[in-house]
């Protein structure tokens, strides 16, 4: 389902109620925000954003942890659980799967470049031999 042209970009807004819900100091909300900007972010296949969020993620937990210790997601008090913050595993899981779009992207590329004369001979060879191909034969 297409969004309206009056509606805006939906990450731009996801990102603007996690900064008005934080400044608010209402940080569940905020945290919620945020991740629905990782998952549009990741929808779009997009890694500026997604970068963005781990950022941002991990610059809102540093916030928390020095100004409002005792908040129930901070890293104390996460940790006092046994836990990680939830605030730190957004940040690395939208820092993980920005890494993960850029492999797939790098791949892509490799496959579409030429191969060099005597790569094919080569892996058929090492596949008729029924040996595991070398490092970098890319098969």
């Amino acid at each position: 389902m297409a969004a309206s042209p009056e509606c805006g970009d939906l990450y731009e807004r996801l990102m603007h109620i996690n900064r008005e819900a934080f400044d608010g100091a209402h940080y569940d909300t905020a945290y919620h925000a945020l991740a629905a900007a990782l998952h549009f972010a990741q929808d779009q296949r997009d890694e500026g954003r997604l970068s963005a969020v781990a950022r941002i993620a991990s610059e809102q937990i540093t916030w928390i942890d020095r100004h409002t210790p005792a908040y129930h997601h901070s890293t104390t008090s996460a940790v006092a659980r046994g836990n990680d913050s939830i605030y730190a595993m957004l940040s690395r899981q939208a820092h993980t799967r920005a890494q993960i779009l850029r492999q797939e992207r790098e791949r892509g590329r490799e496959a579409r470049e030429p191969s060099r004369p005597g790569d094919d001979a080569a892996a058929g060879a090492t596949r008729a031999a029924g040996e595991d191909p070398p490092p970098g034969m890319g098969l």
